[in-house]
């Protein structure tokens, strides 16, 4: 029988059915938080797509910062559980596990088991998120997609201060102003976002393999940044966005294996 995970996020509910050894159908739906009727459009879609009923499914788990406000799951787990549940699927080697959410940056250490050894999660200021890179794309007035690839052209370093991103967006302004060229500054940007996420790992332990997950993780530029200030190889899933989902679905699997 297979089985669910949906992963509530901020901005975004991501579902998916799981049989044990593949993904059956996957999908996202754009919602906020607190809104149990998107979880329901994303159950349902996913059921549909797979040709399937809610009886035909065992056990559903719900994760993510809306994880609670979910009729249709039995079973809840952390997105610090569900990360590194599918993070050691999709990468065994997994040691070292980078989330940048929406909201939020997550950085944990775990064992080849899967079992956390330590956590650390940001979440005191949005810069160094998905929100904050949405913010600097509308500022800058190129889509958020844009981002990675417009980095990759940057020719000259610039410095940028990350403590506030109140005052990080003011930065950006004021570099457009003085006329510093797009590329140079997305890459200040991204540069910025890996030293605040360095900083983070170093507190955890940074271990190979360097997992990166979450949204932003489609970022390529945001990728490349933090693979230059770390200084070591960075695993990138195929779907970053859709890893705690995964995790969540393996979670409800063994559930119903217990």
């Amino acid at each position: 029988m297979v089985s669910i995970g949906i992963d509530v996020g901020s901005q975004y509910v991501k579902a998916m059915i799981w049989d044990g050894n593949e993904v059956i159908s996957k999908a996202s739906i754009q919602g906020g938080k607190e809104s149990s009727s998107t979880g329901k459009e994303a159950l349902e879609k996913i059921l549909k797509e797979a040709g399937l009923s809610r009886d035909q499914v065992g056990h559903i788990a719900a994760t993510g910062v809306g994880k609670d406000y979910i009729e249709e799951t039995d079973i809840t787990a952390t997105d610090i559980k569900c990360g590194v549940l599918g993070s050691i699927h999709l990468f065994s080697s997994a040691r070292t596990i980078i989330d940048i959410g929406a909201e939020g940056c997550h950085v944990i250490n775990c064992n080849k088991e899967g079992k956390v050894i330590r956590s650390v999660f940001n979440d005191k200021c949005a810069s160094g998120t998905g929100i904050f890179l949405d913010t600097i794309a509308e500022v800058l007035k190129v889509s958020v997609e844009e981002l990675g690839e417009l980095s990759s052209h940057s020719k000259e370093q610039i410095e940028m201060n990350l403590s506030c991103a109140v005052f990080a967006e003011s930065e950006v302004v004021s570099f457009i102003h003085k006329g510093i060229n797009k590329a140079d500054i997305i890459w200040a940007v991204h540069d910025a976002i890996a030293k605040r996420t360095i900083s983070l790992m170093e507190r955890v332990g940074i271990e190979d393999d360097i997992v990166l997950i979450g949204g932003v993780a489609k970022n390529k530029g945001m990728v490349e940044a933090i693979k230059q200030r770390v200084g070591r190889p960075i695993k990138v899933p195929e779907d970053p966005e859709y890893v705690n989902a995964l995790g969540a679905a393996i979670f409800a699997e063994r559930r119903g294996e217990a």
